[in-house]
Parts: C-alpha cells; sequence; structure tokens
C-alpha cells in the first residue's frame, strides 16, 4: 500500500512546499510516520 495520494504528486510538487514552510520555521529535521 503505497497510500491515498499520487506519489508522483506528492514528490513534485507537494514536498517543495513542505520543505520550504518547515525550513523557514527553522525546522531542522522531521520524521514522517506513515498511519
Amino acid at each position: 500500500f503505497v497510500g491515498a495520494c499520487s506519489q508522483m504528486r506528492l514528490v513534485k510538487h507537494v514536498a517543495p512546499r513542505w520543505v520550504e514552510i518547515l525550513k523557514n520555521q527553522g525546522v531542522d529535521a522531521m520524521v514522517l510516520v506513515p498511519v
């Protein structure tokens, strides 16, 4: 099971935005846990 979202859309569009937001907030590391 790869999740309910498109993996390519996640990698190409969503993830870069998340990274930028987290970097702007000073986050150094993050652990993503699939549930």
